[in-house]
């Protein structure tokens, strides 16, 4: 099971938007073909666990250009997951991110 579909309401179909921003993300930086993107896509996960890795050991991008177009993309805030969803998860990150403490340490404090 993804993280995605653990940590938001299966509603908000998290995880099948992210499979397209990844899928997208396949076809635009690789210059494939949609099909192509798809099954790429799927190769790298099922072989290492993330396509991101594939990515990164087969075609060397930008692993910060990568999260600007697939994780930072999702329209989270659309869905005002944080705000609605997990009280104790909201509060931790408000105080948290109001120190402009780095989203890792955030992240890491929350888990």
């Amino acid at each position: 099971m993804t993280p995605q579909k653990q940590l938001y309401p299966q509603s908000y179909k998290i995880h099948k938007i992210m499979g397209k921003l990844i899928d997208e993300y396949f076809q635009n930086h690789l210059q494939l073909t949609w099909d192509e993107a798809v099954e790429l896509h799927n190769r790298y996960y099922k072989d290492y666990g993330l396509a991101l890795v594939g990515l990164l050991r087969h075609h060397k991008i930008d692993a910060l250009e990568y999260n600007s177009k697939v994780d930072d993309a999702l329209p989270l805030v659309s869905y005002n997951v944080v705000c609605g969803f997990d009280r104790v998860l909201r509060g931790c990150i408000r105080e948290n991110t109001s120190r402009r403490t780095p989203r890792t340490k955030v992240c890491r404090k929350i888990l």
